[in-house]
């Protein structure tokens, strides 16, 4: 499984308006070395933490109560602190609309429900660059 480097270190937001969604996220998430974390079941919610938090990533379902996913990704992208913080957009509705808007918006990816934790983590692995520098040959 890949790995995240410094994954302890880093704080997640989870939106998603299903318990057991956010549960198998936090475990999938544990699982690869993160260890704070911050679970939210609306956009409204997820919206006023980023206001306030520093977040290094974003899990967010595209259906929610009184904000969806999207809404959440352009909030996020308006704010200077989180302009740059990978969002990975957890669908059902893999339509070509809400894909194009988000690539638009600057998503990081999207993890299609249900899914599997190990394709979750592999996702989440790519969407941060290696922070280890590479040796000179």
């Amino acid at each position: 499984m890949q790995i995240v480097e410094n994954a302890h270190s880093k704080v997640v937001l989870i939106a998603d308006d299903t318990q057991t969604i956010r549960a198998i996220v936090r475990t999938s998430l544990k699982a690869i070395g993160f260890k704070e974390f911050y679970e939210v079941t609306n956009g409204v919610e997820a919206k006023q933490l980023l206001e306030v938090k520093s977040i290094d990533l974003i899990i967010c379902d595209w259906e929610m109560p009184e904000m969806n996913g999207l809404e959440v990704l352009k909030a996020m992208r308006g704010m200077e602190k989180h302009k740059d913080t990978p969002f990975v957009m957890l669908t059902g509705n893999a339509n070509a609309d809400l894909v194009n808007q988000s690539i638009l918006l600057g998503i990081s990816g999207f993890v299609v429900k249900p899914f599997q934790p190990q394709a979750l983590c592999e996702k989440i692995a790519s969407v941060f660059p290696s922070e280890t520098p590479k040796e000179e040959s």
